[in-house]
Formats: structure tokens, C-alpha cells, sequence
């Protein structure tokens, strides 16, 4: 038996010099594949996704929150939460730390949010390493991992691929739960997100660590349902800790009272002691449908680690960006294609800069449905000579134009000849209705603009006297605003805000232009108005869809049309 297995050794011996001895036989047993620098699927989150872009990333992020944790343990419960609003808002985009006014991160639900500094960090490093490669929105899922191990916590893995957002509304922060909701309204929002009641149970575990400030929890230890008095719920002697260490509203105090700076299953032992600091800690464990799940993750802390992780890796996952959508900023706070500097420029200048101007929204969805109707999305409307379509009869009651002719000039300093007056016109109407309170699309860009503009061919334009065959497509488009603050409003309840309500005041013969009226009566359009009316989630929807759609009416591309440098002439004559 001995002298056979040194026969085979001998054997394999020889058999291995021969390989090396004659490399292009034996190279195929010897080569090591190696993943290809770019996957075909960029389009789906991959845990090899920076394997060749960036084979670095994950080590930096590491070794950064390890190195700001070992600083403050704080900021380790604070990333996870700082991880939590992100996702809450449009999904896991990284739009919680986009710095500007109106955006999630100004919104008073962020105040006591932190970690900024520490995503600011990895990313700086990671730029000098990657330039524009890893986005923000993969450091901060990553960190908020990271966070949890530093805190003794679950280790989980990450895909990565997500893209950053191009759009931060403070107005959106305020439906991230802030920990005085009931269990319903809670269960509905996970949902939403596309995660579970066991998902609801088990991220509220990340309540072992962090801590809250007093002045969220002011009723409950003073005029609980304006009593007059404390909480019931609250045990006698947790609630005089509570007492004495809340003596300010600014003070902050540990989420978990038993162990505050290890990530453990206490959080959960607590409960059923009536230790929950915050209200919904409390009914976690009152509730029904998740009762059960606190008591076992409580008797079993195993398994409370192995679904957090799982519970977690789903929530990094929820409307993720990815492929084409959005961006990879360079900088997290700020945003970085020539898309945002129009959209957040014109946030800029139509809060500060015409504040105490009649420019209503409606303005701009106007005037953009103005220039498609006459010769399709090529800026025609905005040509200011005499004999052009904005000269004609019907756009006398057009405005918006001084917001593209300054949006214009702004983008000509930074790039000059490169942005079209067309594109910036189709981003302005879009930005327009997102601030109205209405949905967001993608705008794809590369719009040229047109040569001609006449009068003549504007006179085109529904008026709202047609038949409903022509504007099934464009009624509620035109009706969520007023056209001019002279005349009345085209919704008589919600003027303001962009919603469904112009579809509700049809049915009840509210609707001001006999076209309105029309959508209602006509067989053909009369289920759609219904429908729009009873599911405003649907309008919204298809509402995107259908300006996307307006948007690639007729564009001029390529070598047709020119890039103005001034929205008012065709450069021929400037």
C-alpha cells in the first residue's frame, strides 16, 4: 500500500514539472479567471459590483467607521438611523444627505440626525482612489453595516450598484416614523417599502443602542394624551429615571436602559418590564401581531442577529437607483450632472428669487405643453421676435419665460453652448410639478433647438373648447394649477397643490371648462376620470409617464437644430 502512494506522488510530481516545463499545455489547468472590469448587468445590484472598479471600497468604509466609532460609539446607532430615514424617502438613494434648503436633510425629522461627517469622510477617501465610481448611497448601506459589527452586532453582506438621487424634499422627510405611531400606521408604511410586520419587529431592535432626545418623549412622562400625567404604561421606578435625567427637553437619553452601548437582544427583554422608551416600543409588545415576535427574539437573541441582518440587507434594497437612473456624486452633499444644476437651481430661484412674484407652477407645465403642441419639444415657444408663437393671440396669458432665460444664464457660466433651451424647459416643468407636490420622472437629455417659430401654427393649442378626443392625454396636466393669478382657478378646491382633486370636482360639476365637463360625460374618458379620482397614486404614476412621453414629442437630435446661448434668438441672429 506504501510503495502505491509513492508510486502516485512520483507520479504527480513528474506530471506537474511537465506542466511548467511545457507552459502551453498545462496554462489551462494553471490560469486564474478574473471577472470582467465592467458587468453586462449593470442594471442589478451584485456583491462583485466594485470587484474590478474598486476592489478597495469596502475596506475604506471599514476601516472609517472604525475609526470614527472608536471616537464616539454614538455614531454608531446614528448611521444606522441616518441609513433608516434614506431608505424611508424615495428608497436607499443617498438623498438624506444632499445639503441644500428644501431638502430631506433641512426638514425638522432631521435635526437630531448624525453621521454626516463620517459618510463625508469615506467618501473623500474613496474619491481618491475611485474617482466617480462608488456612490454615496452604496457607502452609507455599507456603513450602516459596518456600524452595526463596530457596535457588536450581525455581520451581513451588501450588494452594491446603487445609483445616487437627483431629487431631496423636506416636505418627504416628514413621513419617516419618528416613534409616536401606532402599529397600523407603522405596518403600512413597511409595506410601502415592500418589507414585513417581521421586518417592523426586528429593525426596531436597533433600539439596543442610540439614544432619543427628551423632548420626544416629553407627553409620555408629563401630560400623556393631555392628562395631566405620566404614561401608564411606563414602570413607576423606570419612569422617575426618566424624570430625572429629562430635566431639559434638549437632554437625550439611552433608547435601551440595560445595556445602551452593546448591540444585544435587551432591547426586547425590556418590553415586557415596561422599559420602551418611545411609545411604539411599547405597543411592539401590546400588539397582537407583534407580541410574539419581541418575546422570541428576546428568549432567542440568535435568531434576533441572524433576522436583523436579513431584515437589514432587505431594507438597503428598497428602490435602489440603479443602471442609467440617477447619478454618482463626487461630492455626497451635493449633486453633480448638469441635470441637478437645473433642477436645483430652479429650486433655487423660484423660492428666493421670485418669492414675492404672481409665478404660479402651473406656469411652467403650460408653457412647456405650449411648445410641443405647436412643433414638438424644440424650445420654439420661448423665440421672442416679432411673427413667432409666442407673439400669437393664444400665448398672451404664457409665463415662466424670465425662469428659463435665468436658469440659462446660470448654466452658460458653468457650461457654456453645451445645455439646450429645450432640455432646461423640460426639467424646469418637471422640477415645477415635483415642488407643487406632484410625482417625479426621469428626463433623458440631448433636445436641440428649433429655427422657426411662428404665430400661425400656435393657434394650434387646445383652448379648452375642443372635443375630448385631442386631450384625454393632457386634462389633468393642464387643470392641477391656475394659469394666471387674474383669472380663476381651473381646480376650485386644491388650487395650490398638485393632486387628484380636479378629477374628484367632475363628478359634482365643478370642472371650469367645458372640456372638463366633457371627460366626465364622454363614455370614453369617464371611467378614466373615475379611476384617477378614487386612486390619485395612479394619477400621479401615469402622470410621469405621460409628460416623459410629452417630453420626446418630435425633439430635435444630432446635427438638427442648434444649442442658443440666449432662449430669446436663435443664434444666427444674437
Amino acid at each position: 500500500m506504501q510503495s502505491s502512494t509513492s508510486f502516485l506522488f512520483v507520479f504527480l510530481v513528474l506530471y506537474l514539472l511537465s506542466a511548467f516545463a511545457h507552459p502551453g499545455e498545462g496554462e489551462e489547468y494553471l490560469k486564474v479567471h478574473k471577472l470582467p472590469a465592467t458587468s453586462p448587468y449593470e442594471d442589478v445590484l451584485s456583491f462583485a459590483y466594485y470587484y474590478q472598479k474598486c476592489p478597495e471600497a469596502e475596506a475604506i468604509i471599514n476601516q472609517k467607521v472604525k475609526e470614527w466609532i472608536n471616537k464616539d460609539y454614538t455614531l454608531a446607532a446614528s448611521l444606522i438611523r441616518l441609513h433608516f430615514h434614506d431608505c424611508s424617502v424615495r428608497g436607499c438613494d443617498g438623498s438624506i444627505l444632499l445639503n441644500h434648503e428644501g431638502s430631506e436633510r433641512k426638514a425638522d425629522v432631521s435635526k437630531t440626525l448624525r453621521g454626516f461627517e463620517v459618510i463625508d469622510d469615506i467618501k473623500a477617501e474613496i474619491e481618491k482612489k475611485c474617482p466617480k465610481t462608488v456612490s454615496c448611497a452604496d457607502i452609507l448601506t455599507a456603513a450602516a453595516r459596518d456600524a452595526t459589527v463596530s457596535a457588536g452586532g450581525p455581520h451581513w453582506m451588501v450588494p452594491y450598484g446603487r445609483k445616487d438621487g437627483l431629487v431631496s424634499l423636506a416636505k418627504e422627510a416628514q413621513l419617516v416614523p419618528i416613534g409616536h405611531e401606532d402599529i397600523t400606521s407603522l405596518v403600512e408604511f413597511y409595506q410601502s417599502k415592500g418589507l414585513s410586520v417581521l421586518d417592523l419587529a426586528i429593525l426596531s431592535g436597533a433600539h439596543t443602542i442610540g439614544r432619543a432626545s427628551c423632548g420626544s418623549i416629553q407627553d409620555r412622562l408629563f401630560n400623556y394624551s393631555g392628562t395631566g400625567k405620566p404614561d401608564p404604561s411606563l414602570d413607576a421606578q423606570y419612569l422617575n429615571y426618566l424624570k430625572r435625567k429629562c430635566r431639559w427637553s434638549s437632554d437625550y437619553v439611552d433608547l435601551d436602559a440595560t445595556t445602551p452601548k452593546i448591540f444585544d437582544a435587551k432591547y426586547y427583554s425590556n418590553l415586557p418590564k415596561k422599559m420602551g422608551l418611545l411609545s411604539t416600543d411599547e405597543k411592539l409588545y401590546t400588539d397582537p401581531r407583534t407580541e410574539p415576535l419581541v418575546r422570541a427574539s428576546a428568549n432567542q437573541p440568535s435568531l434576533f442577529f441572524y433576522q436583523f441582518g436579513v431584515s437589514m440587507a432587505k431594507l438597503g434594497n428598497v428602490q435602489c437607483l440603479l443602471g442609467n437612473e440617477g447619478e454618482i456624486r463626487t461630492n455626497c452633499n451635493f449633486y453633480t450632472t448638469i441635470h441637478t444644476i437645473v433642477h436645483f437651481y430652479f429650486i433655487y430661484m423660484l423660492f428666493f428669487r421670485t418669492r414675492s412674484s404672481q409665478f404660479h407652477l402651473g406656469q411652467k407645465s403650460q408653457l412647456q405643453f405650449q411648445n410641443i403642441i405647436f412643433c414638438g419639444c424644440e424650445s420654439s415657444i420661448l423665440l421672442n421676435h416679432e411673427g413667432s408663437e409666442r407673439k400669437a393671440d393664444v400665448s398672451k396669458t404664457l409665463r415662466g419665460f424670465e425662469v428659463v432665460d435665468d436658469i440659462k444664464a446660470e448654466i452658460e457660466k458653468k457650461c457654456p453652448k453645451t445645455v439646450s433651451c429645450e432640455d432646461i424647459l423640460t426639467a424646469a416643468a418637471r422640477d415645477a410639478t415635483v415642488l407643487a407636490g406632484g410625482p417625479y420622472w426621469m428626463v433623458p437629455y440631448g433636445r436641440k433647438d428649433g429655427l422657426v417659430s411662428l404665430a400661425k401654427e400656435a393657434q394650434l393649442a387646445p383652448m379648452g373648447h375642443e372635443d375630448v378626443t385631442s386631450l384625454v392625454q393632457f386634462a389633468g396636466f393642464r387643470h392641477s394649477f391656475r394659469w394666471s393669478s387674474d383669472y380663476v382657478d381651473l381646480d376650485a378646491t386644491t388650487p395650490k397643490t398638485f393632486d387628484a382633486e380636479y378629477y374628484s370636482n367632475l363628478p359634482k360639476k365643478m370642472g371650469l371648462l367645458s372640456t372638463d365637463e366633457k371627460l366626465y360625460t364622454d363614455p370614453r374618458t369617464a371611467p378614466l376620470v373615475s379611476a384617477l379620482a378614487y386612486q390619485p397614486s395612479l394619477f400621479f404614476y401615469r402622470f410621469g409617464v405621460s409628460m416623459a412621453k410629452l417630453g420626446n414629442v418630435q425633439c430635435l437630435l444630432g446635427n438638427e437644430g442648434e444649442i442658443r446661448t440666449n432662449c430669446n434668438f436663435v443664434n444666427s441672429k444674437y
